[in-house]
């Protein structure tokens, strides 16, 4: 019994090792990027009714009164045009 715990406590040494010598090539690697601060100052962070009012502006369309008079009648005259190609059409062509 006292050969499994040894093995396990073994086992459990190594792995230990392992994660320690990874932290350490991590360590090595993050000393790369010392240039760019990768900490965010948390006290100085805008309140969230701010970041969040910032998503809720929409666009929106202003469409004055006149234009929409316009728009319905362009429609209603290509309609109209449209309905009455078979009488004037051959006049034409």
């Amino acid at each position: 019994m006292d050969e499994a715990r040894d093995n396990q406590a073994q086992l459990l040494k190594q792995q230990i090792d392992e994660m320690n010598q990874n932290e350490v090539m991590e360590d090595e690697s993050e000393s790369f990027f010392d240039g760019v601060p990768d900490d965010i100052d948390v006290l100085n962070l805008p309140p969230r009714s701010v970041v969040h009012d910032e998503k809720r502006t929409k666009l929106k369309w202003k469409i004055s009164i006149a234009f929409i008079r316009f728009i319905a009648i362009l429609f209603f005259i290509t309609v109209i045009l449209v309905l009455t190609y078979n009488y004037w059409g051959n006049y034409f062509f």
